[in-house]
């Protein structure tokens, strides 16, 4: 029998991600947009957009994924480095998602959005709060700070949207 390979719509057009100096430009922007919002009713939402950033691009999560994460979900691990760096990352388990439930470990900057979002909401026992961890779905803002850092679409040809997906996309 002949077999003719075809190109399925996956294969022809692989997820666009962000390149090092971009993510840091979209973090510089992110951190400009909570600065002007500062004193307005979104300030808490442009805060959390921010950490939910950070944790999309730390820990390969898909978005359905990170926005069904409850503190309880998360423990705490640390880790000591050869050259004896002490850093923490957040073990996430019970992750409910597109393909069941499993867990997934984080690289060392979604700690930092982690212990950020449970000052600001004053989370007094992360281990048994039934919260969810991100309240809100950002994508207006987002979209919003992708427009203001230039970074919507990519410079290549033909040029391609940037979404949430791609902070996945980022980590892998």
């Amino acid at each position: 029998t002949l077999k003719i390979e075809s190109v399925g719509k996956r294969d022809g057009k692989p997820r666009i991600w962000f390149e090092v100096p971009e993510l840091r430009r979209l973090l510089k922007t992110t951190k400009a947009h909570i600065k002007e919002l500062k004193q307005t009713r979104w300030a808490a939402d442009a805060e959390e957009c921010y950490d939910f950033i950070v944790w999309m691009a730390n820990t390969g999560m898909r978005v359905g994924e990170a926005r069904n994460v409850r503190f309880c979900d998360i423990e705490i691990e640390t880790e000591t480095a050869a050259d004896g760096i002490t850093r923490r990352c957040c073990l996430i388990k019970n992750i409910r998602g597109k393909r069941g439930t499993g867990e997934c470990k984080s690289w060392f900057a979604a700690y930092n959005a982690y212990k950020r979002i449970i000052a600001r909401r004053a989370i007094a026992d992360p281990s048994t709060s039934k919260e969810l961890l991100f309240l809100a779905h950002h994508r207006d803002m987002f979209n919003a700070i992708l427009d203001k850092a230039d970074l919507k679409f990519t410079n290549t040809e033909p040029r391609r949207k940037r979404d949430f997906v791609s902070l996945r996309h980022t980590y892998i």
